[in-house]
């Protein structure tokens, strides 16, 4: 073990500073979009890209790959476009507060899927619990036609 420590090498040191961060544009996104984004990140205040990241991603998750792009016109290779975020900046930066406003939008859409299915759920139980009746109703009525005189 102590060969082995003598032959690595000494470690190179991190860089101390960040690569600069391209602006975040407002005419890269429709501007209903970009109106909402930049609005958002005005009164945080943040940074546009973090809310901009974090509502296409969460626009990405909800089109899902009911959605695909096919590069060339004439033949049938098809692009399903998968999404993927991240916001990486320093401490008190508001990150978590411009990730929430751009995922606002996913949440209302869960949160409406989430009552549909409520809903939906107990439409069936109702119709399970006719049905269960209806079929008790009717072997009633076959034993009893079955057989006459039982009761």
């Amino acid at each position: 073990d102590k060969e082995q420590d003598k032959e690595l090498p000494d470690p190179i040191p991190l860089r101390k500073t960040l690569s600069d961060v391209m602006p975040f544009i407002e005419d890269l996104l429709p501007s209903v979009l970009s109106h909402f984004v930049f609005d958002e990140a005005d009164r945080m205040p943040a940074a546009p890209s973090f809310v901009g990241v974090s509502l296409l991603t969460a626009l990405g998750s909800i089109i899902g790959a009911s959605c695909g792009i096919k590069p060339k016109q004439k033949d049938d290779w098809l692009i399903v476009p998968n999404l993927w975020g991240g916001i990486v900046a320093n401490p008190t930066q508001k990150k978590t507060p411009a990730i929430d406003s751009g995922m606002r939008i996913l949440n209302c859409v869960v949160n409406e899927a989430q009552t549909d299915y409520e809903n939906a759920l107990k439409q069936y139980k109702k119709e399970v619990l006719s049905y269960d009746t209806d079929l008790d109703s009717l072997k009633s009525e076959l034993k009893s036609s079955a057989n006459p005189n039982a009761k």
